[in-house]
């Protein structure tokens, strides 16, 4: 068992979140097990989060970096190249980690060399950060709530992904160099992570462990509330790992994933045409799913528009 101290490098990209970030920043700083750096990268953001974070990069609480608006996958990729922490945790600056979330990560890490990534639970919170239920008014787990899996997980996390947010995660760095220098897809939006653990467990194991390890704000901003543009992003990931798989197994799980995608598209896709939802699908993107449509998501449009109107009477 190692005895040094753990490296860890705690990477948060940040856009147009000024009144959110520091308190981000605030959760990591707390950790029982303060992290050897936290990395900030400002992808640009046009409101005030520079001025809100000078003090603590002049202070040499965090690692400061700016770039022009680049997204999300980009900023977390800079974050990975300019750290150099043996684990290495992503924290988006909307949320917060969870209290110890670090200390018992990299024990899990330390104790199962098998293992490339751990995660742990998540729980939601509000965007004032008042703690929501876990479970919906029929007594079900909001969707939020994922039972985790451990071991060879990628024919589970093909199936679904498991892991709402990276901030769940606590990773080794050599793990995500085994990807290349940039593990993170940037050309995919809102799936890079999904896209992420796929590539990962093909090669390693993952641990699961029922702690806490995240606070998941949930609010309009989020990625999960452009449904069009994330399902149409999952089909891109899909139609790509499906070029670079060669095993008959995976290739078969990869395909029904993409055809679930593309139901779920078009769906989305057409019923925010339906709903006159923001943000509005693009042209090229009701074209699109067309082309994916069929019968049983025709159903489900349906279905929902009556459910809808029944739930308006």
């Amino acid at each position: 068992m190692p005895t040094h101290p753990p490296r860890v490098s705690v990477i948060i990209p940040t856009y147009k979140r000024a009144g959110l970030v520091l308190s981000a920043v605030r959760s990591v700083l707390d950790q029982s097990a303060p992290p050897y750096e936290i990395v900030v990268v400002n992808d640009g953001s046009p409101d005030d989060t520079h001025e809100r974070l000078k003090p603590l990069a002049d202070a040499g609480s965090i690692r400061y970096f700016s770039q022009e608006n680049a997204g999300q996958s980009t900023a977390r990729n800079r974050g990975f190249a300019v750290s150099s922490g043996e684990y290495v945790a992503f924290l988006d600056d909307d949320d917060l980690f969870a209290s110890g979330k670090l200390a018992w990560q990299v024990e899990a890490l330390r104790s199962d060399p098998n293992a490339a990534l751990v995660y742990g639970s998540l729980r939601g919170i509000s965007g004032a950060g008042v703690p929501l239920p876990d479970k919906n008014k029929r007594g079900k787990n909001n969707w939020w709530i994922e039972d985790g899996v451990s071991g060879d997980v990628w024919g589970a996390l093909a199936r679904k992904n498991r892991i709402i947010s990276p901030g769940q995660c606590l990773i080794r760095r050599d793990a995500l160099l085994s990807l290349g220098d940039d593990p993170l897809d940037s050309s995919l939006w809102g799936c890079e992570d999904h896209d992420l653990y796929l590539r990962l467990s093909a090669r390693y194991a993952f641990r699961f462990e029922q702690r806490p390890a995240l606070y998941y704000r949930l609010h309009d901003t989020n990625v999960s509330r452009d449904q069009p543009r994330l399902t149409q992003n999952t089909c891109r990931m899909c139609e790509k790992l499906l070029a670079q798989e060669t095993d008959p197994g995976r290739r078969e799980l990869l395909r029904r994933l993409l055809r679930s995608s593309r139901d779920s598209f078009a769906f989305q896709t057409l019923r925010a045409v339906r709903r006159h939802a923001s943000p509005r699908p693009t042209p090229e993107m009701i074209i699109e799913a067309w082309r994916y449509i069929r019968p049983r998501v025709l159903f489900r449009l349906l279905k929902a528009t009556l459910f809808e109107r029944t739930s308006a009477t």
